[in-house]
């Protein structure tokens, strides 16, 4: 991918195992682990950059969700799923 766009900024929306997925590649863990990783909340956000290395910004933010319905993150795995 890197070889087909220089430069610029994509755009990836996707289901949680594809994030996973990119996620174990950036972090040169095992897809046999895949499960290991952290849980990708629905409509999270997740920035990796790319240049000569990956490097990972932000993973699984879901603190919008938490902002709208008016709780702090971690009261969110309780009261909502």
């Amino acid at each position: 991918m890197q070889e087909k766009f220089t430069s610029g900024n994509i755009l990836i929306v996707t289901h949680a195992v594809v994030i996973k997925i990119l996620l174990a590649c950036c972090k040169n863990h095992p897809i046999e682990k895949l499960w290991e990783l952290s849980f990708i909340h629905s409509t999270s956000l997740t920035i990796i950059e790319l240049y000569e290395d990956y490097h990972l910004v932000v993973e699984s933010d879901f603190s919008h969700e938490c902002r709208e319905k008016g709780v702090l993150i971690n009261d969110y795995k309780t009261t909502f799923q």
